[in-house]
This record gives structure tokens, sequence and C-alpha cells, in this order.
């Protein structure tokens, strides 16, 4: 099976645990938090194993996402939606602004930087 199979259904699960436990279940489900975590975990290390910047960069949005809405760590939301940035920027010339992965990652940073700056 290759790298970008194994990754892309790591992915894939990963998204299934999350919208389980945050969409089907009637209280936020922990356990499918926590697997929706490692699958993204795997699925990045797949993918900077063999150098694939932009399924590295979706797999850390999807961690920012995880800590941010349900394990409710800002500190480390904001150090993956910083990574989805920083890969981003070594894509280009390509550029992936306006891929919903990485819109939703600006905007959980932006938010994160304003909720610290109003606490200040």
């Amino acid at each position: 099976m290759s790298f970008l199979l194994k990754a892309e259904l790591e992915m894939q699960q990963g998204e299934e645990f999350f919208l389980h436990a945050t969409q089907i279940e009637e209280n936020l489900n922990m356990d499918e938090v926590y697997d929706a975590l490692d699958s993204f975990n795997h699925a990045s290390k797949i993918a900077f194993e063999h150098n694939d910047i932009e399924l590295e960069a979706k797999c850390e949005a999807w961690l920012g996402k995880i800590y941010a809405k349900c394990l409710k760590k800002d500190s480390k939301a904001m150090s993956h939606y910083n990574n989805v940035v920083r890969l981003a920027n070594s894509l280009r010339p390509r550029d992936v602004t306006t891929t919903q992965w990485y819109k939703d990652s600006k905007t959980g940073l932006d938010k994160i930087r304003e909720t610290r700056e109003r606490e200040e």
C-alpha cells in the first residue's frame, strides 16, 4: 500500500471519528476525539516522512481544529495553526490560501490571537 493511500485512509478515519464525536453523539465523545487526534498525528507523520507538505498541512489543520474546538487548548491549537501557515508558505509559488483547510486554520489562528489580545 502506498504511503499516500495510508495517510489518506488515516485522515478519513480521523474525520469520521471527529464527526461522530462532535455531531452524532449527544455529548462530546472524548474517546473518539482522541482517536481522531491519533489518526491525524499518524497521517501527519507519514506525510512528513515522505515530504508531502500539503498533506502534512491538512493534518496540522485538523489537529489545530481538534485542540481549539474539542480540547480547548489554545496554545496547542495555535502551534498547529502556525504550522499550517508555515507549510502553506513553503508550497509557494503555489497558492493554497483559498483552500478550506487553510482558511479554517487562518480563521482559528486569528480568533485565538484576538482572544489573547483582549485578555492582555
